[in-house]
């Protein structure tokens, strides 16, 4: 399946119409998928354990969650079977090549991405006050 340009494969009979789908018979229902983003994958009513896309992504927002998505499949079950470049440079540069239906017109690479940084909605002075009362207490030898 290395790259070629396929088409579709056999997509589980209850995605949406779209680019991304599950195969149909390559989920091990593991959340992952439908933990990053709930809002477009469930899990079927239909048969035990096979999740779908039941929306496709339609704002930059919806389509980073499907992307995140794809790359936390524990077995490539998830797939984007569109042409986009800017989608498929995306997936390249993150090493998710394989999870293409077609290859992009650039050449791309895996990028590296060295950096990480988290959003925290709420104050600090909570994980702090746990953080200092954790500290004392295992300096103190105190359970």
């Amino acid at each position: 399946m290395n790259n070629c340009s396929l088409g579709q494969l056999n997509r589980y009979p209850e995605n949406s119409d779209g680019d991304f789908y599950v195969e149909n018979q390559v989920c091990t229902a593991c959340g992952a998928p439908e933990a990053e983003a709930p809002d477009l994958i469930e899990h079927s009513k239909l048969e035990y354990g096979h999740c779908y896309f039941k929306k496709q992504p339609q704002t930059p927002e919806e389509l980073d969650r499907a992307i995140n998505a794809l790359s936390v499949s524990c077995i490539s079950g998830i797939r984007y079977g569109g042409k986009d470049e800017v989608i498929l440079k995306r997936l390249y540069e993150m090493g998710l090549e394989d999870e293409c239906d077609h290859k992009p017109i650039g050449k791309y690479k895996l990028v590296v991405r060295n950096k990480v940084v988290f959003q925290y909605q709420e104050t600090m002075e909570k994980p702090f006050k746990r953080l200092a009362s954790w500290l004392y207490k295992r300096v103190k030898g105190i359970k």
